[in-house]
């Protein structure tokens, strides 16, 4: 079992976070979910129980080394790349920073998403939940509400690594993390720089086979250059064109 709360007290002492403003948060995305198709996590269990588990994310480029027989989810801003792909997910894990088109499009084809609150999302999740139809259900990284609509708390802290053990608590048999690379964040940000080493840190405590990819040089610097307009996977319906 993972001690969730440890790993947030770590996130907690190396990034500053108020536990407050994500508790607020986290209650704001449990009462959206009210008007959305809210399901229990075990609902997508069956699409990765026993299997070998891609996580994508965050390196562009990382899509073309997809498995495509195998369980995928697209974390965080690597809704974009696999969007650009024409690769839809077994399920997308987000705090809703990535692609409003990508979010919009795969919750349209029916992709669970896993749609994380914390204390500086919530206006992501006030302007972008109301744009998703598809099943979803709520995760936080403090103590979750269980009231209108229960919020799970999986352990780990970026979309990658929740993943991860998102992953392992549905019955991933092991995970490989593909498009990632915990030496060299996009931009050379400091601060992602520090997310990601959080993030090798938390993994450590995944109880499954966990076995990262040799990341490629991306043919684009950023999520931004991303083309979205000739990949999109053929039963997903474009958000931005006329019914």
């Amino acid at each position: 079992m993972i001690d969730a709360e440890s790993h947030y007290r770590t996130a907690q002492e190396l990034l500053g976070l108020d536990r407050e403003s994500d508790r607020r948060v986290a209650q704001r995305l449990s009462d959206a979910l009210v008007d959305h198709e809210a399901i229990h996590p075990e609902e997508v269990e069956p699409e990765l129980a026993d299997a070998v588990v891609q996580v994508l994310g965050p390196r562009p480029g990382g899509a073309e080394d997809l498995d495509a027989e195998k369980p995928i989810v697209a974390a965080g801003g690597a809704v974009r790349q696999a969007l650009s792909a024409g690769i839809q997910p077994t399920l997308v894990v987000t705090d809703l920073d990535g692609s409003d088109m990508a979010h919009e499009m795969f919750s349209r084809a029916g992709v669970p998403m896993a749609v994380h609150g914390h204390g500086d999302n919530r206006a992501l999740v006030d302007r972008l939940l109301p744009e998703l139809e598809g099943p979803m259900f709520g995760t936080s990284q403090t103590d979750p509400p269980d009231d209108p609509v229960p919020l799970h708390r999986f352990g780990g802290f970026t979309d990658g690594d929740r993943a991860c053990f998102i992953a392992a608590a549905l019955g991933a048999r092991s995970v490989e993390l593909v498009g990632w690379d915990f030496e060299e964040p996009i931009g050379g940000d400091p601060v992602k720089q520090k997310k990601l080493n959080l993030a090798a840190r938390l993994l450590e405590d995944l109880a499954i086979p966990l076995r990262v990819q040799e990341p490629r040089e991306p043919e684009v610097a950023s999520f931004e250059e991303l083309d979205l307009g000739d990949s999109i996977p053929m039963d997903v319906e474009d958000p931005d064109q006329p019914e």
